[in-house]
């Protein structure tokens, strides 16, 4: 019998930042594209009207031409990657992660709480300024996951804090933000394996989602004792 697998929780940020990168590397494609055919046309068509001599020197380029085309296109397939291939999923063992070309997986045992936030009181409108508000303006009232983790994976906090958009951490820093289309599934689906996991190593003894995190509240109180 096939496993079924978990379901993948799209990155919003991510799939805007995709929408976005890739329009540039599109369009050098098609003018780059045009450009070649236009210096083709004088070796194989007669041509009139038209200044020939410079269609000759774009055919004579033309190996720089089909390089900047190629790099394009293949920009333009990373940016669909980087889009559609990012993504947060629910795994047996652990939390998935993938965030453009880097995947991090959390053991459970890293989180401490998750709750439910929202994208505009994390990042606040009026701290935005240029792309970053181009990026996220759609997104603001958009409800989100927060993970509070206790420790952090490889590559590490500092390294993951440049690898990834500054949009999948809270505004201190502190704890992950999953922005998705269906925050409230995602954190069921957490809680659910948080669940699970514990209720094994207990040997089935339940602890509901809001003792936890009162547990996890009194640990952190403890600590900073």
């Amino acid at each position: 019998m096939k496993k079924k697998r978990s379901t993948r929780h799209n990155l919003l940020v991510y799939s805007r930042l995709g929408q976005r990168l890739r329009t540039a590397p599109f369009l050098i494609v098609i003018f780059g594209s045009i450009l070649l055919f236009m210096g083709w046309l004088p070796n194989h068509s007669s041509v009139q009207g038209i200044n020939v001599e410079l269609l000759k020197t774009l055919w004579e380029g033309r190996i720089l031409l089909i390089v900047v085309i190629l790099c394009s296109l293949a920009l333009f397939v990373l940016t669909i990657i980087i889009g559609r291939g990012s993504y947060v999923q629910v795994r047996a063992v652990t939390l998935h992660i993938r965030a453009g070309l880097l995947a991090v997986n959390i053991s459970y045992k890293r989180i401490r709480q998750i709750r439910l936030g929202q994208l505009a009181a994390q990042h606040p409108e009026e701290t935005l300024r240029g792309s970053d508000w181009a990026l996220i303006e759609p997104l603001l009232g958009q409800p989100c996951t927060v993970v509070d983790i206790s420790s952090w994976p490889w590559p590490g906090k500092k390294w993951l804090h440049k690898l990834w958009s500054k949009f999948m951490f809270t505004h201190d820093g502190n704890s992950l933000l999953f922005v998705v289309k269906d925050a409230m599934v995602l954190n069921q689906q957490i809680d659910g394996r948080l669940a699970a996991l514990q209720s094994s190593a207990k040997k089935g003894r339940y602890v509901d989602p809001l003792a936890r995190a009162i547990q996890a509240e009194r640990k952190q109180r403890g600590q900073r004792r």
